[in-house]
């Protein structure tokens, strides 16, 4: 059986639980990181990952600003 991963599969960490300024705990969210880059201008960092049915990417501000 082929072990290797598909050049299509995605893996993901897991960023560690935090705490707002209010004292409420966040649990831990699963996250990647994403570089963008259109013609000269380039944007990259984490991005959150929705693993529930819709399966939505939520990068940072950064890359937002290149759509």
């Amino acid at each position: 059986m082929n072990n290797r991963k598909s050049k299509w599969e995605i893996t993901y960490h897991y960023m560690k639980d935090r705490f707002t300024l209010h004292g409420d705990r966040k649990p831990d969210i699963p996250v990647v990181h994403l570089a963008l880059e259109i013609e000269e201008f380039r944007a990259r960092g984490l991005a959150m990952l929705d693993t529930g049915f819709d399966a939505g990417i939520y990068p940072n501000i950064e890359i937002v600003k290149l759509f």
